[in-house]
């Protein structure tokens, strides 16, 4: 009797948790997106600053300098960096246009890149820059892996799960608990010898 009460309250702890947990994780996201782009732009610069753990002063030169290469960033995707892959069967030289495009732009996110090396290295050491330049991977690909999961879940005919909760067939969130308390309250005996 001990262990199913004890295991029931475990798990009245967890869903507390797992609820807790995805409130404020709808909260920030809601934030974020009420955020303008200079909001977030600074928001980011902060951001930088704190994980490159640089005093004040520094802090203070390399801001204008960060600000002016997610300028110069801004503007390259602005121009067609994010642009899609066109879709459908294409014809070789579509195919060939498209790729030479990419393969230029990706070029000119290099320059731009290797210019602000320069710059930022008067400012910071390296072990700091490639901090900044590893961010900058790790975020591209988590803003390609949720991209990526959105059109999956848009495509996506049944229902599409999401932390324990899925849609019903109304497009209302269920939880993927079962709806026997017998299933859940079940504790499995042990031989005892």
């Amino acid at each position: 009797m001990k262990k199913s009460i004890i295991f029931i309250a475990a798990l009245m702890i967890q869903l507390t948790a797992m609820a807790g947990s995805r409130f404020n994780h709808d909260t920030d996201q809601a934030d974020k997106k009420k955020m303008t782009p200079e909001q977030r732009q600074e928001q980011r610069i902060q951001f930088v600053v704190k994980m490159l753990e640089l005093d004040d002063a520094t802090a203070a030169k390399f801001t204008p300098v960060y600000k002016e290469y997610l300028k110069e960033k801004a503007a390259l995707y602005k121009n067609g960096m994010q642009r899609q892959a066109p879709k459908g069967n294409l014809s070789e030289e579509d195919a060939d246009k498209y790729v030479k495009e990419r393969l230029a732009l990706s070029r000119k996110l290099l320059d731009v890149r290797e210019k602000y090396y320069t710059k930022f290295g008067k400012i910071i050491p390296a072990t700091k820059v490639k901090k900044i330049y590893d961010m900058e991977q790790q975020a591209d690909t988590k803003m390609r892996g949720a991209y990526n999961n959105r059109k999956a879940a848009e495509s996506h005919k049944g229902p599409v799960m999401r932390n324990n909760v899925r849609n019903d067939k109304h497009g209302k969130p269920t939880t993927m608990l079962p709806t026997n308390p017998q299933k859940i309250m079940a504790v499995p005996e042990t031989d005892k010898k």
